[in-house]
């Protein structure tokens, strides 16, 4: 009887043990998962940092553009005077050739800044759809972990319930036991 006991109490103690172990292991598992959810929350804040600068800099190529389209009509304006200046007198004729050319590398000038501003404009396009691409990456991840870290708290629950049925298993057979021990000396007795 004693051996029985002892066998008993031996196996719950090694169940206890396991059980300990596992709930340890999820507890591992749950922290790991906490600090990879936090490390893809400061991924993505930083950049959605890199896109708000990404921003600004298209609204100042914006601004540029506005100066650069202002610069090309007053080009455009001194261009069409300096060409009915020319018609109206030819004794000028040279200066005014000399101003036309000035006008025409202003123009020119202006459409290289446009192109300029054109091919910017299209970096920070393609810069702010890539960010948005792993902003959506790192909050998907982010999904994911906070998925795994609900299944692992549902483990844990879990593994605490199984602890705590254990520990009950135990303290009942720790009663039956007590009782044969009290039935066991009220036979020597009688014997």
């Amino acid at each position: 009887q004693m051996e029985t006991e002892l066998a008993g109490r031996q196996i719950l103690e090694q169940q206890n043990v396991e059980l300990m172990q596992k709930l340890e292991k999820r507890h591992d598992e749950e922290s790991r998962a906490l600090a990879d959810a936090a490390e893809q929350a400061k991924m993505a804040d930083t950049l959605r940092q890199e896109l708000a600068q990404v921003r600004a800099l298209a609204e100042e190529v914006k601004a540029q553009e506005a100066q650069n389209t202002a610069k090309i009509a007053q080009l455009s304006d001194e261009h069409t005077t300096t060409v009915r200046n020319l018609e109206a007198t030819q004794s000028t004729r040279e200066d005014l050739e000399a101003q036309l050319r000035l006008a025409r590398a202003g123009n020119e000038e202006a459409t290289k800044m446009l192109e300029k501003e054109r091919l910017l404009q299209a970096q920070a396009t393609e810069h702010e759809r890539i960010l948005q691409q792993r902003i959506s990456e790192a909050d998907g991840q982010r999904t994911a972990l906070e998925l795994q870290l609900s299944m692992c708290r549902a483990e844990r629950d879990d593994v605490i319930q199984q602890l705590k049925d254990a520990q009950s298993n135990a303290e009942l057979a720790d009663v039956d036991a007590r009782k044969a021990r009290e039935e066991l000396t009220e036979v020597e007795h009688e014997l």
